[in-house]
């Protein structure tokens, strides 16, 4: 699909107006729905769970790339933008998150809801990095750092009760 969509755009970095990112959201967007459509043929329903991790893991990779890179064409272009212009792919991956979260927490789907968290814990940790690593002092951004993880760490201990010597 990229080689494809890139020979037709030219060389270019954008085909429809869209870099690279957004084309796989699309694409993993399309390969999840593919995934729920597997659901309803019994002869392949052995493939539902692999295409809808595969779907979920481009969806979220090309999501957490756009908040990051935003749909720019060229690195030059890219480097001569805020960050803070690049908050609505952020929002927009917060809902989707949380809304996986949500949906995930619902439907019984494991799957859906632990991508919902990483990609949630991944977006907010970049955004984190992003706002905070020319600005504050660097004890104090590992410290806060270290603390976060300590208290997720802490958190995930007690919901799976890894401390039990049972």
């Amino acid at each position: 699909m990229l080689t494809e969509t890139s020979y037709l755009a030219q060389d270019h970095y954008l085909f429809w107006g869209m870099n690279i990112p957004l084309r796989f959201a699309i694409v993993g967007a399309l390969i999840i729905g593919l995934s729920a459509s597997l659901k309803y043929n019994s002869r392949l329903l052995f493939l539902h769970e692999a295409t809808l991790f595969i779907g979920l893991m481009y969806f979220f990779n090309a999501l957490w790339m756009l908040t990051i890179f935003g749909n720019y064409d060229s690195l030059s272009a890219w480097s001569h933008i805020k960050q803070i212009e690049l908050w609505g792919w952020s929002v927009a991956m917060m809902l989707v998150t949380l809304s996986a979260i949500f949906y995930g927490i619902k439907n019984s789907n494991p799957l859906i809801r632990a991508f919902g968290i990483i990609f949630l814990l991944l977006c907010l940790y970049s955004r984190y990095f992003e706002f905070f690593w020319g600005t504050l002092h660097k004890a104090l951004f590992f410290a806060i750092l270290a603390l976060s993880f300590w208290g997720i760490g802490s958190r995930a201990e007690k919901i799976w009760q890894l401390g039990n010597k049972n």
